[in-house]
């Protein structure tokens, strides 16, 4: 019987302690499913690491000439605090 899909990950995660980490080593491989959706989850945590984080810029000034271009929506007022 095949262990469930979060042990499955605790184990990738190095969160499985002795024995459990040693008896879950031996089932995955000889089990060709578990082997196979563990390289999955590895190879999407690769994939996830190796993402850069998109630059929001250029589409916040877009979505700002936008807004300030909509006659509907007034100018910001700036306010002193003294």
């Amino acid at each position: 019987m095949c262990p469930d899909k979060e042990t499955l990950s605790a184990y990738l995660d190095g969160e499985i302690d002795f024995p459990w980490y040693d008896h879950l080593g031996k089932h995955i491989e000889q089990c060709d499913s578990c082997r196979g959706y563990l390289q999955g989850l590895q190879e999407l945590g690769d994939r996830l690491r190796a993402e850069t984080e998109p630059d929001a810029g250029p589409s916040l000034a877009r979505l700002r000439r936008k807004l300030t271009a909509d006659s509907r929506i007034p100018a910001p007022r700036r306010f002193t605090v003294w």
